[in-house]
């Protein structure tokens, strides 16, 4: 079978997907025949990454004229940072429902909340970043006082049976050396496929000793800092030393360049930061770096400053 009397169709298809490699090609690709577009728009749509509110909102609007068996057939790694002052959540939660093909999430942003726990639950997500507490917790304004009801972090929720690669982006709670009323952290051990655990925040020593003695089939534990607070990942890393007996090669404390970079690196099958700390534990247990080392740059231009 040819295509204008030049090339098999096969072929054809190979060549535009090889020129289409280059994202920025696409919306010119798709130009040159209807099939092309057939072949070549889904690629514009299997990784989301919405980084701004604006982004947000201006895709999921255009996203509304698209077909739902073209959403669920296409859309696979979703980062989304908005706000409910920028991004109707209904329209978000509508989205969600379209695309239960996402294996790759991350939410970030007052977003966040229990209306998407449904969409959520109907989908085989194998990696989150999400801030949990405002997952799981309503809060209703009403005339004049704010009203907080508490749902509680549910770890048996559909939404983890599938999650390996965790990303708890919460904040001020987890850093309490009070582990009372954070007792889902301790059951962390109850999802069937978590291998890679990440805080965003800092964790109290105390929960980073608690989890690692409770979760054997973790892979990596890992606290993540910007590169550009590399003092304070040392000094919280000093912390941990000094308040809890350390010695599980798991443990790791991070730094990386670029968050959205690295999730898009993740997202498209390339070395993220996952990749660099589960080979950094795995230089460890080969003797290439000191077992007692639990520092590591995550930027790979910086590789050789992976251990002090």
């Amino acid at each position: 079978m040819t295509s204008g009397g030049k090339l098999p169709v096969e072929l054809e298809r190979l060549a535009f997907e090889y020129a289409a490699e280059t994202r920025s090609e696409i919306p010119n690709l798709i130009l040159v025949a209807q099939r092309v577009r057939v072949w070549l728009e889904p690629l514009l749509y299997t990784v989301l990454q919405l980084s701004s509110p604006h982004l947000a909102a201006t895709v999921l609007k255009s996203l509304e004229t698209k077909p739902a068996q073209f959403l669920a057939s296409t859309v696979r790694h979703v980062l989304v940072y908005a706000s409910t002052d920028t991004l109707d959540p209904e329209a978000f939660e509508r989205f969600l429902t379209s695309c239960p093909g996402i294996v790759t999430l991350s939410i970030t942003g007052s977003i966040t909340g229990p209306n998407l726990l449904p969409a959520l639950g109907n989908m085989r997500i194998q990696r989150l970043s999400v801030d949990l507490g405002e997952l799981f917790f309503r809060y209703q304004c009403e005339v004049e006082e704010e009203k907080e009801e508490e749902f509680g972090v549910n770890l048996d929720h559909p939404l983890f049976a599938t999650v390996s690669h965790l990303d708890i982006m919460d904040d001020s709670d987890i850093e309490d050396s009070e582990l009372e009323g954070q007792e889902w952290l301790q059951n962390l051990s109850t999802l069937p496929a978590l291998t890679n655990l990440a805080f965003s925040t800092t964790p109290n020593p105390h929960i980073v000793h608690s989890i690692l003695g409770s979760c054997p089939r973790l892979r990596v534990l890992v606290v993540l800092f910007s590169v550009s607070d590399t003092a304070g990942a040392r000094a919280y890393l000093q912390e941990v030393i000094n308040e809890v007996s350390i010695t599980d090669m798991r443990f790791v404390v991070a730094t990386y360049a670029d968050y959205y970079a690295d999730w898009e690196l993740g997202a498209r099958g390339k070395e993220d930061i996952w990749v660099r700390v589960e080979e950094f534990v795995a230089r460890k247990r080969r003797g290439e770096v000191e077992a007692s080392d639990y520092f590591l740059n995550g930027s790979p231009a910086d590789e050789s400053d992976e251990s002090d």
